[in-house]
Parts: structure tokens; sequence; C-alpha cells
């Protein structure tokens, strides 16, 4: 009796064992098998790492690469064919031509559809330069663009173009609630060549519009000037003048929105001027 009492708890142990030794396993075995997707997530984690580095290190080589810059200068009116012309100076890295043919574009269009093309010639300095001359159409905008159809220059308008530049346009001005009155104590335009030069005007004169009305002027160097002016209205000044070839430019400088109180809040608008040509 006690024999089989020996056996049978030495058979349940033997089971217990192997029972024992089945889930150790296949507990090894899940071990396993995680230890190797572990191990391919982070060969996958660690190619995406490369590649990610390999498109940094190029995405700052591309920024690193000169850029193309074209520059104007020296800028000419005919006012009676109204024509322009003007030194244009271009630095093209890493390509060396004897010239480089650039064409005027309307924006966005292809340089396969230039409406006029012109030369610069390879310099000294490796810059190309030349002095070109083309018909304005000042409500038309402008590109210039290289045969491959990388644009060098774009602007919505020619204005941009011209000899007179407004750099900086502003005033000191009062508004008083109680008064129902706005007074400009002066005004002051900062104007340049296309180098950034300021340049000499004739005619100036600081204008005061009331909700798109003039309703004041000034020639004097200090404009100071009072006008009605109620909460709500738009104040603007304008600086008026002629260039050294005649041809008149009206900057818009700064607009105001009077407040219900002493105050007026800036008002976002276009700088582009209204020009009028001589007849």
């Amino acid at each position: 009796m006690k024999k089989n009492w020996m056996q049978g708890l030495s058979l349940a142990l033997s089971v217990v064992l192997l029972i024992a030794a089945i889930v150790q396993g296949n507990a090894l075995s899940g071990l396993r098998t995680e230890l190797a997707e572990s191990r391919q997530e982070a060969d996958a984690l660690e190619e995406r790492l490369a590649e990610t580095e390999a498109l940094l290190e190029t995405a700052q080589a591309v920024l690193d690469e000169p850029n193309p810059s074209i520059h104007f200068s020296n800028a000419s009116l005919n006012t009676r064919d109204r024509m322009l012309t003007v030194d244009v100076r271009l630095e093209l890295p890493n390509i060396e031509a004897y010239s480089v043919n650039i064409g005027l574009c309307h924006v966005g269009e292809p340089y396969g559809r230039a409406w006029n093309v012109f030369y610069l010639n390879r310099q000294e300095d490796g810059s190309y330069a030349n002095t070109v001359t083309f018909c304005l159409d000042l409500d038309e905008g402008i590109e210039m663009r290289l045969e491959d159809n990388t644009v060098l220059y774009s602007s919505g308008t020619m204005k941009t173009l011209l000899p007179v530049q407004l750099q900086y346009g502003g005033g000191s001005w009062h508004y008083s609630f109680s008064l129902q009155q706005f007074s400009l104590l002066d005004c002051i335009p900062t104007l340049t060549d296309l180098q950034g030069q300021e340049v000499r005007v004739t005619d100036g004169v600081c204008r005061l519009y009331r909700n798109g009305k003039l309703v004041a002027e000034n020639r004097e160097e200090d404009p100071i000037f009072s006008v009605p002016c109620a909460p709500g209205d738009h104040m603007r000044i304008n600086y008026a003048c002629t260039d050294a070839f005649g041809l008149r430019y009206e900057f818009p400088m700064k607009e105001w929105v009077a407040q219900r109180w002493d105050d007026a809040v800036t008002y976002p608008m276009s700088t582009s001027p209204t020009v009028i040509w001589p007849e």
C-alpha cells in the first residue's frame, strides 16, 4: 500500500514537472518571439532614422545652396513712350555661361510666353549685367524668368520698378473725440530710388482724405491742419510728388479709423502709388 502511494506521488510530481516544463517552454518561446519582434522593430526604426537623417541633410544642402538674386539700379523713364530703362544685375551661383537670357512674362506665365526677352553678359566678378529698356504697363504684373522657368523677380505691378519708391510713410496726429476733430501734425515720407538711396522729388504736397474724399492739403514742410472727424471716419494721408522725368506720384502713407474716445486705430491699406503720366 505504501509502495503504491509513493508511486502515485512520484507520478503526480512528474506530471507537475512536465506541465511546468511545458509552461516554461511556452513562456521562453513567447519571449524569444517578442525579442525577435523587438529586434525587427528596432531595425526598422533605425532604418527610418537613417532615412530621415539623409532627408534632413539633403534639405539642409538645398537651404545652404546660394539662390539666384536680381538687382535693379539707375532707372530712367521715357514718359512720352512710357518706356523704362534700368540697369539689371543678376547673381547666378554655380552657373558659368557667356550670357543668360531673361524673359519678361506676365505673372504665372512660363518663359515660353515671354512678351520680351533680353540678355545679360557675364562680368569679371561672375555676375551677369546689362542695361535694358522695355515698355511699362503699370496695371499689369511682371515676372522675370530664366529659360528653365526659374523665377528671378515677381511683382503684381510694374510700379515696383519706377525710379521713385516709398520706403517709409507716416505722420504725427491727434484725434479729439470731444471736439470731433482730427489734426495732422506732420507728414514724413522717405522716398528712395531702386538702390534704396534717398531721391529728390519736386512739388511735394501732403494730402489728407476723409472717407476717400480730399479735405485738406499743404505744401509746407510742417503741414499742421485740422478737419472735422466723427467716430468711424477713415482718415488717410497721401504724399504727392513729381520725379525728375515728370512722372507724378501719389503715395498712400497711413490710414486711421477714429474711435469713440481720443484715439484712432491704424487701418491696413495698399501703399502702391497712383501714377499720372505727363501729357
